[in-house]
């Protein structure tokens, strides 16, 4: 199951799928997946991985937001 988030409102759900109007603003608006979104200065120090390529990410300083690697979002390991 994922986290999506509406880009307009901000309202937050969990599905598989995002809605295709959102149910708190009632606007078709894009939803961003936030299912691995971790605020800043959680992963100092920690790893992410690419569950695409296996590539693994060592955090030296985080400045919060996502990681990305072919085209995805990275995993905390």
């Amino acid at each position: 199951m994922n986290s999506w988030k509406c880009a307009e409102c901000g309202y937050q759900h969990d599905a598989m799928e995002p809605h295709e109007t959102c149910p708190s603003c009632g606007k078709d608006c894009e939803f961003v997946d936030v299912t691995n979104y971790v605020p800043k200065m959680d992963r100092t120090d920690r790893t992410c991985m690419c569950k695409v390529c296996g590539t693994e990410v060592r955090v030296v300083n985080d400045g919060g937001g996502f990681l990305k690697c072919c085209d995805q979002i990275m995993v905390l390991k």
